[in-house]
């Protein structure tokens, strides 16, 4: 995980975060929407890495009537640095869930766009201000110590500092950005909370992004910690691993553990392991229902379902 570095200038954390992820010398791609945050990563970006070695990738989401206008002013500025233009057009629009399908299908069109670029990397210019928006979103949905964690940092050179630090360059360095008035509706929740929560929480905690950027790295290291003791125990009490199982929500192993092992353990290891073997992404209510029945004595034979899972007691261990 990036160590928290709001204190440094926008050019040396980039520099600092390509050097943590051996990421110098290596082809590097940008994603630009047109808004402020891209536009300054790409500003930093074109400082430090070689025109060769760096391209653009673009999503015309056709929702605007603005999504032409910043692609052609996006193309025109890579002509004018040398830069690889990458752009993709999402043609058929969603009808629902739309965020969600619009999210999968950008990590589809990004994947496309490294492999024809040769690139290593592909970077976003999500801040600190998006990890705590994406925090208390995930919070409101029952996440657990994982979603408390930090997203995915090896992609965001500027995860750890506040949304005011980038628009501040941008202003600075005179840079032309487009405004999404779509940020505005706050039918989405994520829209919402930016801007009706946030304000709040600000009363309370003006230093937001600082407090919630160094929570998330603790959380984050209790959440590696836990992974890496959950996988010691199923690595001791796995029976026959399932070899080549790549289907979603069904189990990567046969197991045995004994049921008076497992109520001796810390119950936050308990939920861990059920969460591990569950082969899904089971609700707290799951997962108190087995505990419930784990540590109600069941007889021989008894059973309890848990996602893909059928957990039975066998001979005083659990088993599937």
């Amino acid at each position: 995980m990036t160590h928290y570095q709001s204190k440094h200038k926008l050019k040396e954390l980039f520099q600092l975060f390509l050097g943590q992820q051996e990421l110098d010398n290596k082809k590097i791609i940008v994603s630009v929407s047109g808004g402020v945050d891209s536009m300054v990563l790409l500003h930093v970006a074109q400082q430090v890495v070689a025109p060769k070695n760096l391209a653009v990738f673009h999503v015309n989401h056709n929702t605007r009537s603005e999504n032409k206008i910043e692609a052609t002013f996006l193309e025109r500025l890579c002509n004018q640095h040398n830069l690889t233009f990458l752009e993709y057009s999402i043609e058929n629009q969603p009808h629902n869930n739309k965020e969600n399908r619009w999210r999968a299908e950008r990590k589809k069109l990004a994947q496309a766009a490294k492999q024809s670029f040769g690139a290593a990397i592909l970077l976003t210019g999500h801040h600190g201000t998006d990890l705590v928006e994406t925090m208390i979103f995930r919070l409101t949905k029952g996440s657990g110590v994982s979603g408390m964690s930090p997203f995915d940092t090896t992609t965001k050179p500027f995860w750890s500092i506040p949304k005011t630090q980038i628009v501040a360059y941008a202003k600075k360095n005179s840079l032309h950005w487009f405004d999404d008035s779509s940020n505005l509706d706050t039918k989405f929740h994520r829209n919402l909370i930016r801007q009706e929560i946030l304000p709040v929480l600000r009363q309370i905690t003006p230093n937001l992004e600082q407090v919630f950027v160094k929570e998330s790295i603790i959380f984050g290291q209790i959440d590696a910690y836990l992974e890496t003791e959950t996988k010691k125990i199923l690595h001791e009490y796995v029976v026959c691993p399932i070899k080549n199982n790549a289907e979603k929500n069904k189990p990567i192993a046969t197991f045995k553990i004994p049921l008076t092992d497992f109520v001796t353990w810390p119950q936050i290891i308990q939920q861990s392991v059920l969460r591990k073997i569950s082969g899904g992404t089971p609700s707290f209510d799951e997962i108190q229902d087995c505990l419930r029945w784990l540590h109600g004595k069941p007889q021989g034979n008894s059973h309890k379902k848990i996602c893909a899972t059928n957990l039975r007691i066998q001979h005083n261990n659990i088993t599937n």
